[in-house]
């Protein structure tokens, strides 16, 4: 096997924390085997993200490198112990357990629907004991509970959960917190991978930095860090590592999409790395005619149901696929949310919807919290109406049974992260990238921005490297917002050109739209 001077540096580093700033379609993984076979002395755990990675790896990886998840590893030390109670437990189950002395019957569901969250924010944490912070932020004031109220009933039911001989249900998440609490000692592996550190859930993170006695060699990309809403942390960025290195030299596409991404990533990150394009050529433009399948990617499941819906009224009913498949794309959620507009709350299934009173409760909250995927949706049904019902129908029916049959394979960006297609067009529902004059909603220029606009997330920008870099040949930007602010970037380095090269005396009425500025 051959590597890359950037892959062989880590296939050969010595430290004993080491950090790998891997670009997308950098061969990662195919570092971490060529690691691996360069040390067969050394027993090595391979910790993937999930279990088919894990599956997937046992394949790739020399008979010294063991690959599973963290939860694998606590199923084997405490979860096979709960195996007769595993399982969530729904809000009404929550009130059959335990006594919630407020309000009428909904105030209790919705009381039970905090305790259960403030459960599940401790599970994914790396605290040792349920506390205020757990309490979701302005929810127990929402529902007339103190916090330490909520605090209360939660601490009574991890003390159930974690009893084998009660029949309190315990969620996977609960075994792996008991893991994690118990500090293993994982003294068989003298090296331990960690893959998508950018996104590594505080539980992992803390039972692997307790292995002192291992290498720990932490591999992701900080750029591909997306998932802090379910509390992630990019351990890349946190972790005090020995060696810290790159890979930036990307076989899945060419330069043209490399010279996007690093246009994205330096604008708003301050990224002086370079991803450089080493794959078959590629473009940045329209599909050329006749391509047959390709993928759209959207920043929302609302984005998913109207390019969907786009979709059917300019081709019909053809067979259309789903990344994850279409179950994963909330469509129960928006009908239930369709339900719960039209009053019919006897058919609203979702028990975090069933907790709102009426619809405008429910988008008070949305607006509130700025819950962009609730928000979406909640424009959806302002859109179709009482078209939603029909059109969800039609989805399912064009589902194809086989992926590979499939016209179009429509996806969000988190579930398309670690795939690929040849041919990939954003959606139009990606957050903005330039104010109305065509500044980059940087924290540069925030102060100038006037019409309200705030600087740009940062993991908006994650997002939408994530999705563009997802294409093998071509990437159409054109409906999206990261096709305005490439149209404008390419103007304003235009009128930078011509200051540069500009006699001397010239009129610098170009200055505004300088990047630096």
């Amino acid at each position: 096997m051959s590597y890359t001077p950037e892959q062989q540096v880590v296939i050969d580093a010595s430290g004993r924390i080491i950090a790998v700033n891997a670009f997308a379609g950098t061969g990662k993984t195919y570092t971490l085997v060529g690691r691996a076979q360069a040390h067969t002395d050394e027993r090595m755990l391979v910790c993937m993200l999930n279990r088919a990675n894990a599956i997937e790896a046992r394949e790739r990886f020399p008979r010294n490198a063991y690959a599973s998840t963290s939860h694998s590893l606590a199923f084997q030390a405490i979860g096979k112990h709960f195996s007769h109670k595993l399982g969530d437990i729904k809000p009404f189950q929550l009130l059959q357990m335990m006594d919630i002395p407020i309000g009428g019957r909904r105030q209790q569901e919705q009381a039970a629907f905090v305790v259960l969250a403030t459960l599940r924010n401790f599970m994914t944490s790396a605290d040792m004991a349920i506390d205020d912070h757990h309490v979701p932020a302005g929810e127990a004031q929402r529902i007339g509970l103190a916090a330490y109220e909520v605090v209360k009933y939660a601490k009574s039911l991890w003390n159930q959960q974690i009893d084998p001989n009660s029949t309190a249900r315990l969620p996977h998440d609960g075994y792996l917190k008991i893991y994690q609490m118990s500090m293993p000692k994982l003294t068989e592996y003298q090296t331990i991978l960690l893959d998508e550190a950018q996104d590594l859930n505080p539980v992992t993170l803390a039972i692997m930095e307790h292995q002192d006695h291992a290498r720990l060699i932490l591999v992701g990309d900080e750029h591909q860090s997306i998932y802090s809403f379910r509390a992630s942390i990019n351990a890349l960025a946190t972790i005090d590592a020995d060696d810290r290195f790159y890979l930036t030299q990307s076989f899945r596409f060419g330069s043209a999409i490399a010279d996007t991404a690093n246009t994205l990533l330096s604008t708003f990150k301050g990224e002086t790395q370079a991803l450089k394009g080493l794959g078959a050529e590629s473009a940045v433009g329209d599909f050329p005619s006749g391509i047959g399948h390709h993928a759209i990617l959207c920043r929302t499941n609302a984005g998913i149901f109207d390019a969907a819906v786009d979709f059917i009224n300019e081709y019909g009913n053809a067979p259309i696929a789903f990344a994850g498949g279409l179950k994963g794309y909330a469509l129960d959620q928006l009908m239930d949310t369709y339900n719960l507009r039209n009053g019919e709350l006897s058919d609203v299934r979702d028990s975090f919807i069933r907790s709102f009173g009426d619809f405008d409760e429910l988008e008070a909250y949305a607006e509130n919290v700025d819950d962009k995927e609730l928000k979406s949706r909640c424009r959806v049904l302002d859109t179709y109406g009482k078209g939603v019902p029909k059109f969800v129908a039609m989805l399912r029916q064009m589902e194809a049974e086989n992926p590979d049959h499939a016209v179009v394979t429509f996806s969000t960006a988190h579930k398309s992260k670690g795939l690929e297609w040849d041919y990939v067009r954003l959606w139009n529902d990606y957050t903005a990238l330039v104010d109305k004059r065509g500044l980059p909603l940087t924290a540069a220029n925030a102060g100038r921005v006037s019409d309200g606009m705030e600087p740009v997330d940062l993991e908006e920008v994650n997002l939408m490297y994530v999705a563009a870099t997802r294409a093998r040949k071509v990437l159409d930007t054109d409906d999206s917002s990261l096709g305005l602010f490439l149209e404008r970037h390419a103007g304003m380095n235009r009128a930078r050109q011509k200051r540069l090269h500009a006699p001397q005396g010239a009129s610098h009425a170009g200055k505004l739209f300088d990047l630096g500025q």
